[in-house]
């Protein structure tokens, strides 16, 4: 919808602008982080419908390191995997 984003999907990483979209399917490592402003807007779909309904902690969406095991715990709690770390800058901005 508006901003930009970079998402990683099976390891492959790629620049999303606005009108762009992706699917990530599920069982398949994906990660993504806005790109430039912190004000971005996107529409996300789950299916099967239900299982994104939940409230997430504050710890799950916290990014301090110290955290990563609650986070990870939260996201089995919900039936998912937390493969790895956020994207960081450095890798945000290789992508052109």
């Amino acid at each position: 919808m508006t901003g930009e984003f970079v998402a990683e999907v099976d390891g492959e990483r790629m620049r999303l602008k606005p009108g762009d979209s992706l699917l990530m399917p599920m069982k398949v490592p994906h990660r993504w982080s806005v790109a430039q402003h912190s004000h971005c807007g996107a529409i996300h779909l789950y299916t099967p419908a239900g299982l994104m309904e939940t409230e997430w902690s504050p710890v799950a969406q916290s990014e301090d390191p110290k955290n990563r095991e609650a986070r990870k715990v939260e996201f089995e709690q919900h039936g998912l995997t937390l493969l790895g770390e956020p994207l960081s800058k450095e890798e945000i901005d290789r992508i052109l």
